[in-house]
């Protein structure tokens, strides 16, 4: 009886599995998004509070000039 229930269960998870898209796709979907809320945010002038020193930085968009030398300047 629990071998049966269990395979359900995993018979459930393999369908929901099968419904999402390739992992690149959801990557490529969340770089995106951020890209888009990142130059929102620059847009709407917000900010954010380091808590440990108490600096204020304004939001930088990912896709402008300064955001893609920080991303690739700070790549490894």
């Amino acid at each position: 009886m629990f071998r049966r229930g269990f395979q359900r269960v995993l018979m459930g998870v393999e369908k929901v599995g099968n419904l999402l898209p390739q992992p690149i796709t959801i990557f490529l979907l969340l770089i995106g998004l951020l890209f888009v809320l990142s130059t929102a945010f620059q847009i709407a002038w917000m900010t954010v509070t380091n808590p440990a020193t108490e600096e204020v930085t304004e939001i930088r968009s990912l896709l402008s000039g300064e955001g893609i030398t920080f991303m690739t300047s700070t790549l490894g």
